[in-house]
């Protein structure tokens, strides 16, 4: 069990690419002051570019937001997505599969994953008046759901996940679930953060399978 805990642990992104420096400095801006307030000027200084060199990367200063955006939506969604459907799906047991979804949960809400939280809640914000930025959001969205779906249809293959349910929409309503625990984090002290782990857990276990206690 603790191979499978482990390997919720993403590796370090490799950061020397220019353009993916450029969305993270972007980023950072964005959380302290907001879209409104992002200049290309301080993304280039914190990346130690000149200005002019942002435009190789970026037409303008609205589509560095846009890319920012997507990319903090993504942040550790797809990476936990990908992990659930690569131990899910070579599942050989009912257990096997329950203790995939047991797992996926506290790697999903690992107090390390805040800021990945809370960068998702930050984009959904700003692609309500940036429709590009809310194509790119779909899209991501799509591929994590199309991830732990594929994990979801082999447990109905194997009759370990109820039959009479569509993947794609459990798939969704999962990382919905446990993209909202940032409201619980609104809470400086995390009061109930056990007691929310644990019902959401049963909560996902009991929509795959009734049975399982």
């Amino acid at each position: 069990m603790s191979a499978l805990k482990n390997c919720y642990r993403d590796p370090m992104t490799p950061r020397s690419n220019t353009r993916q420096r450029l969305i993270e400095a972007a980023s950072v801006i964005i959380d302290d002051t907001g879209p409104v307030r992002l200049r290309l000027r301080d993304v280039a200084d914190a990346v130690g570019i000149k200005e002019p060199s942002v435009y190789k990367f970026f037409r303008n200063r609205d589509a560095l937001i846009v890319a920012a955006g997507a990319a903090r939506y993504a942040r550790g969604l797809v990476f936990i997505a990908e992990r659930f459907a690569a131990h899910a799906t070579q599942a050989t047991s009912r257990e096997e599969f329950n203790e995939t979804i047991r797992q996926t949960v506290p790697a999903s809400t690992d107090s390390q994953r805040v800021e990945d939280r809370v960068g998702r809640v930050i984009a959904l914000g700003m692609a309500m008046s940036r429709p590009e930025l809310a194509e790119q959001i779909r899209l991501v969205q799509a591929e994590a759901n199309r991830q732990v779906a594929s994990g979801i249809r082999h447990g109905q293959k194997h009759g370990w996940v109820r039959s009479d349910m569509t993947a794609e929409a459990a798939a969704h309503w999962a990382s919905a679930l446990l993209s909202a625990r940032v409201f619980l984090e609104l809470d400086p002290q995390l009061a109930h953060s056990t007691e929310w782990d644990d019902f959401t857990t049963h909560a996902l276990l009991a929509v795959c399978n009734p049975e399982t206690p």
